[in-house]
């Protein structure tokens, strides 16, 4: 019976279960927005509050880059378990987008050179016409 209270006294116990916990964000570059599906964001790196214990996914975007979405699993393993997140920090690595490629020139046409008029042929001793009598 003794054993019994002793587990009772175990600080642990007595310590309420949370079901918070702090998100890490971090971006390759920095700056970056992290939203949520939740719905809070913050610029990377930072930190954001996430309570209850639903899976979420947090999206980095940032101009000139191609925007990068991580998932991040609630884990609770017990109902003494405070929730914990994984990955935490959530890091993601944003790749530039390529400049667009320029516009080709249109060929180069040859420039069209007018048509030499025809020549008038020289006067034929042969004529459709008789010779005058």
């Amino acid at each position: 019976m003794l054993a019994a209270c002793t587990s009772f006294s175990d600080v642990d116990f007595f310590r309420p279960v949370s079901n918070s916990a702090d998100l890490q964000l971090e971006s390759q570059p920095p700056g970056a927005e992290a939203k949520t599906s939740l719905g809070p964001s913050c610029r990377t790196p930072c930190m954001l509050p996430i309570t209850g214990y639903a899976d979420l996914t947090v999206t980095f975007t940032l101009d000139g880059y191609e925007p990068q979405t991580v998932s991040i699993e609630a884990i609770k393993t017990n109902a003494r378990t405070d929730l914990k997140l994984s990955p935490n920090p959530a890091r993601a690595e944003l790749r530039a987008i390529p400049p667009p490629e320029k516009p080709k020139p249109p060929p180069k046409k040859k420039p069209r050179v007018a048509a030499k008029p025809a020549t008038a042929a020289p006067p034929s001793s042969s004529t459709p016409f008789p010779p005058p009598r």
